[in-house]
C-alpha cells in the first residue's frame, strides 16, 4: 500500500470560502462578457474617434440591451455583499450602483478610440440601472454557490 499523500488530504477550505470563490470567478467572467461586448469589434485607433460621452440616444433597444446586460453583475454583486461583507440594505445598493458606473464609465472611456462605437453618458445610466435591477431581482433570483 503507498504512504498518505498530500492528494487524498480532503479540502480544508469551508463552504463559504468556496462560495465567495466561486461568486468571484463568476462575477469576474460576467465583468469579461460586458468588456467583450461593449468593446466588439475591438478596433482600437487614434484618441478622437468620436464624442467622449456624447448625449446622442441610439434608440430604446441599444438603452435596454444595455440595462439587461448588466443585471447579472448585479445579482452576483448583491450575492457577494450579502454574503460575506453584511452590509445594509443601502450600502449594498451604493456598492452595486458604484460598481456599475465604474465598469460601464470603463467601458465607454474605451470606446472612445472605437471609431464604429459611441460613448454615451446614456449608457451610463442605462448601465447603472441594469445593477441595480440586479440588485432587486437578486432577492428572487439567489445565485447559489
Amino acid at each position: 500500500m503507498l504512504p498518505h499523500s498530500q492528494h487524498d488530504e480532503p479540502d480544508q477550505s469551508s463552504p463559504d470560502e468556496k462560495g465567495f470563490w466561486r461568486l468571484m470567478w463568476l462575477g469576474g467572467l460576467v465583468a469579461l462578457l460586458i468588456l467583450a461586448v461593449q468593446l466588439y469589434p475591438y478596433n482600437f485607433r487614434n484618441p478622437g474617434a468620436g464624442e467622449l460621452f456624447s448625449r446622442e440616444h441610439r434608440g430604446a433597444w441599444a438603452v435596454l440591451s444595455q440595462i439587461a446586460l448588466f443585471i447579472p453583475m448585479g445579482v452576483i454583486e448583491t450575492e457577494l455583499v450579502r454574503r460575506f461583507l453584511g452590509r445594509t440594505i443601502f450600502m449594498t445598493v451604493m456598492l452595486v450602483a458604484l460598481d456599475a458606473v465604474l465598469l460601464s464609465l470603463l467601458c465607454e472611456t474605451a470606446q472612445y478610440w472605437l471609431p464604429d462605437r459611441h460613448s454615451s453618458l446614456i449608457d451610463i445610466v442605462a448601465a447603472t440601472t441594469g445593477g441595480v435591477l440586479g440588485y432587486l431581482l437578486a432577492g428572487f433570483w439567489p445565485v447559489k454557490c
